[in-house]
């Protein structure tokens, strides 16, 4: 069984690389996956609203803000 944090750091490595080759659409994804995986995690969550607004949906940006404001 594979680890939860061997998956966030292979799910970074993925999403840097994404980033770098400006794949942008597969980085959100990896960022919601990251976003997912540690919902408490203000750093993931902070990247993944970031990407979203970035890609232009600004309204799913500002639901999982506040759904990150209410759980934390």
């Amino acid at each position: 069984m594979t680890s939860p944090t061997f998956l966030y750091l292979l799910a970074v490595e993925q999403r840097e690389r994404r980033y770098a080759e400006g794949r942008a659409e597969q980085a959100l994804e990896s960022r919601r996956r990251l976003a997912k995986l540690d919902p408490l995690n203000g750093r993931s969550a902070a990247r993944y609203i970031e990407a979203l607004s970035k890609a232009g949906d600004r309204g799913k940006a500002l639901v999982h803000a506040q759904s990150h404001v209410e759980l934390v």
